[in-house]
């Protein structure tokens, strides 16, 4: 049985996640310079700890979201329901193509790549809601589908 969300947590789960995540790299960068005394030494331990970079690759991701979720909202405004499907319905097929693609390249799996394949992700996305809006603009000129 699925568990049932308050309801303020349910409407805005990105600014629960958005609090959250940064309630932890607040708490883990603060362990870090309460642990060490200099810079460098606090940078290494960041870097080298799996639970930070864990938590800092998390506060990371809450980043680019939000900042897609910003370029969305200048260049595109609200979506429509039809784009949102469409987009969660292509991104999934994306999404599961390019894992299985993937394991031809697990040797060199690194961040790089991870970060290549995060801005591909967002520029087929935002090509995909530009090829919808096309397609609505003919509709509406032409009264028909133009293929």
């Amino acid at each position: 049985m699925p568990v049932q969300l308050p309801a303020f947590v349910g409407a805005h789960r990105t600014s629960v996640y958005a609090a959250c995540s940064t309630a932890l790299v607040g708490m883990v960068v603060f362990n870090a310079f309460r642990k060490h005394s200099n810079f460098y030494s606090i940078a290494v331990y960041l870097a080298k700890s799996n639970g930070s970079v864990m938590v800092l690759a998390n506060f990371g991701l809450l980043l680019t979201l939000l900042l897609g979720n910003l370029f969305r909202m200048v260049f595109f405004g609200p979506l429509r329901p039809m784009e949102v499907e469409r987009l969660y319905d292509r991104m999934w097929f994306f999404v599961t193509e390019s894992l299985l693609a993937f394991t031809i390249f697990r040797d060199d799996f690194d961040t790089p790549f991870v970060m290549s394949f995060g801005i591909l992700l967002f520029v087929k996305s935002f090509h995909w809601i530009v090829a919808d809006r096309i397609d609505w603009v003919r509709e509406a000129l032409f009264g028909t589908r133009v293929p």
